[in-house]
C-alpha cells in the first residue's frame, strides 16, 4: 500500500496529505490522521460527512480510536447517523452537525476551517461551522503528540447550551472506565491506554461500527461520550509497553 501510495505522489509520512487537508501527526509508535479539511469540493459535496476535526489514531499498530464507518447510501437512518457529527471523534455544539448534511447527498451551510498552526507533532485549527447558531460559538481543537503522550484540547468562544465530544474505539479495544473523567484501554497486543480528561465528565456507552462499504453487518463497539463543564477542556492519552 504505501509504495502505492508513492506512485500517486503521496508521501506516508508527509504533515499535511496533499490537496485533502488532512493531516498526519506521527511518532515512533503512533499515528495519527486529523480531518482539517473543507467538508469536500465546494461543487460537489454529496458525499461529504460532517465530521470536521474528527482524527483516528493508531498505536504499535493497532487502530484505537476510529470513527464509525460508512456502509452504504440506501438506508436513510443509517445513512443520517453515519453522516452526522455525533458519529466522530469530534465536538457537538447544541446537539446539532457541525455542517447541515441532509437527505443521502445533500448540504447546505457547512463548516469552514481556519489552521492556526501545523507541525509534525502539533496541530490546532478552528472552525465556524457552529455560527448559524445564535450563539455563534467557534470550535477550536489541538492535538499535541509526544513520545507515549496524545492531548486533545477544546476551546469554544460564543454562547451555546451545551457541548459534548466523541472518542469512538475500534472494535478490538477492550475498554475500562474508572470514574468520570479516567480509564484505560487494553489493546489486542498488550499495550495499555489510559485517559484523563479536565473539566468534563464521559460516559462509557455502546456503539456500532461499520468496517467497509458494501457491509452492512456492524460490529459493536465502545465510546466515551463527553459532556463539556467548561468552555475549554482536555483529555489526555498515555499508552504503556505490554504487560
Amino acid at each position: 500500500m504505501l509504495t502505492y501510495a508513492k506512485l500517486l505522489g503521496i508521501e506516508a509520512n508527509t504533515t499535511v496529505l496533499g490537496a485533502s487537508g488532512y493531516r498526519r501527526l506521527q511518532n515512533a509508535r503512533a499515528v495519527l490522521i486529523a480531518d482539517t479539511a473543507e467538508i469536500g469540493p465546494s461543487y460537489l459535496p454529496g458525499h461529504a460527512h460532517a465530521d470536521t476535526f474528527s482524527f483516528e489514531l493508531s498505536v504499535d499498530g493497532q487502530r484505537v480510536l476510529v470513527n464509525s464507518g460508512t456502509s452504504d447510501y440506501g438506508d436513510a437512518h443509517r445513512r443520517a447517523w453515519q453522516r452526522s457529527t455525533a458519529a466522530h471523534n469530534t465536538l457537538v455544539i447544541d446537539e446539532q452537525n457541525s455542517s447541515e448534511v441532509w437527505a443521502s447527498f445533500r448540504v447546505a451551510r457547512r463548516a469552514r476551517v481556519q489552521l492556526i498552526h501545523s507541525s509534525d507533532s502539533q496541530l490546532c485549527a478552528e472552525h465556524d461551522g457552529y455560527t448559524r447558531l445564535s450563539g455563534k460559538p467557534i470550535h477550536q481543537r489541538s492535538w499535541v503528540l509526544k513520545d507515549n503522550h496524545l492531548t486533545i484540547a477544546d476551546k469554544i468562544r460564543g454562547d451555546y447550551n451545551q457541548a459534548e465530544a466523541f472518542f469512538y474505539f475500534h472494535p478490538e479495544v477492550k475498554v475500562e472506565q474508572l470514574d468520570a473523567q479516567t480509564g484505560r484501554a487494553l489493546l489486542p497486543n498488550g499495550v495499555i491506554l489510559k485517559w484523563r480528561m479536565t473539566e468534563a465528565h464521559a460516559e462509557l456507552k455502546t456503539s456500532v461500527y461499520y468496517p467497509s462499504f458494501a457491509v452492512i453487518e456492524a460490529k459493536h463497539n465502545q465510546y466515551l461520550h463527553v459532556k463539556f463543564l467548561a468552555n475549554q477542556t482536555s483529555i489526555s492519552w498515555d499508552w504503556t509497553d505490554a504487560v
